[in-house]
């Protein structure tokens, strides 16, 4: 005989703050129709879990330190194919969606917008349907139609010559001298470009670098 739980659509959560997790996970709980599985701060660990458990649907953050949501869609499908994958994340932007369409996503959901879009995103994909809110589909529509997507937002001159610096190796004392700014000034910058562009990390700063022609592969 089969149980309540048979019956529900089972989710994964991962995001490297606990806090973010038990938002979300407090929030499915909510929907009688769902339940939340399992759910970590370690992506590395969501992988055993996902081989483990086979869950239906997994809520990925985009920006993770160890490993960021696009990779880690990307081997969680490896995994287990048949699972759906909904990336959140702070911005949308041509880099962020692209490249979790690319690695198998099917939707996505702003954190601004987390309470309030979550159930529609899961309720879409339980039915295999995409998830695409207002945002994500018209960064869509501008590729698919060969017009660019604006950053969101766009950088200044001076942040577009400090992450292209960063991205190079320099340190912040390094680009004060070759700026002729203040080391402060630097980490001010470098503040903005990691909060524009939704960047956790140098390694998202790299890839941003060189996927916009900032510096060479």
């Amino acid at each position: 005989m089969s149980t309540i739980a048979d019956r529900k659509h089972s989710v994964l959560v991962v995001d490297d703050h606990e806090i973010v997790v038990k938002g979300i996970c407090a929030a499915i709980a909510e929907k009688p129709d769902w339940q939340v599985v399992a759910s970590t701060t370690d992506p590395a660990h969501a992988l055993t879990l996902i081989a483990d458990l086979r869950p239906e649907v997994a809520v990925f953050d985009y920006s993770m330190a160890r490993m960021d949501g696009v990779e880690l869609t990307r081997r969680a499908l490896e995994l287990h194919p048949p699972l759906k994958v909904i990336i959140f994340t702070m911005h949308y932007n041509d880099i962020v969606i692209r490249d979790a369409l690319l690695a198998g996503a099917q939707g996505f959901i702003l954190k601004s917008d987390l309470t309030r879009t979550l159930d529609a995103g899961l309720d879409a994909l339980a039915l295999g349907e995409p998830f695409l809110p207002g945002p994500a589909a018209n960064v869509l529509l501008r590729a698919y139609l060969g017009k660019p997507a604006a950053e969101a937002p766009s950088l200044t001159a001076r942040e577009r010559e400090i992450i292209k610096l960063i991205a190079l190796g320099h340190s912040g004392k390094e680009i004060a001298i070759k700026l002729a700014i203040s080391p402060k000034t630097v980490d001010v910058h470098r503040t903005s470009i990691h909060r524009k562009l939704n960047l956790r990390n140098l390694a998202d700063l790299v890839r941003y670098s060189v996927r916009n022609g900032l510096i060479e592969p």
